[in-house]
């Protein structure tokens, strides 16, 4: 993030900076060389704000030894637009996946079905986790401690609890369900 808010920054002073003056004597002059209707050596100078009026935009008056240029940047670079993508990725490790995350435009296919495979099984890790660190403790202390109090009457087992997740993450609903019918009719005896 610090990488990408430098040449954010690098970005806008680039943008920032419209025209170079080149100078052959390579420096300016006290009163400054880039000069709004200057008098170019001969005579009266022209009312820069009479000919703004008639013209319009900005006039600018060089000297013969001076150049007016655009600046043209190179920022950002692909090879810093590559960059970040690495940092992407690399911060995505060991979570979930990437593709499934942030970008799926690379891959398709069987790459799709891996993809949300592996989300699916760091879905269920999770939920494993909250059933077993937060819902079935919570469970105990708010029924023992109601029980406790002879809210509600004890009964055996009141601390075997079960917990419904949300519905798995998969690419191929339909064929799943075909392949449960499927092995529900294999089990039938005949």
């Amino acid at each position: 993030m610090e990488l990408l808010a430098l040449e954010k920054h690098a970005v806008k002073d680039n943008a920032d900076v419209l025209r170079i003056l080149k100078t052959a004597r390579g420096e300016l002059d006290d009163n400054g060389d880039f000069v709004v209707g200057g008098t170019g050596g001969a005579g009266d100078a022209s009312d820069p704000v009479s000919l703004q009026r008639i013209v319009g935009g900005k006039l600018v008056a060089l000297k013969p030894d001076e150049s007016l240029e655009s600046f043209q940047s190179n920022r950002p670079s692909p090879t810093f637009t590559g960059f970040l993508e690495h940092l992407r990725r690399d911060s995505a490790l060991g979570v979930i996946p990437f593709e499934f995350a942030a970008d799926s435009s690379k891959i398709g296919g069987a790459g799709v079905r891996l993809i949300v495979a592996k989300a699916d099984r760091r879905f269920s890790f999770r939920q494993m986790i909250l059933e077993r660190r937060f819902i079935r403790p919570v469970w105990a202390y708010v029924i023992g401690d109601a029980i406790s109090r002879g809210l509600p009457p004890p009964i055996a087992g009141w601390w075997k609890i079960s917990s419904v997740p949300p519905r798995r993450v998969t690419v191929d609903a339909g064929r799943e369900a075909q392949q449960n019918c499927a092995d529900v009719e294999r089990s039938k005896p005949c």
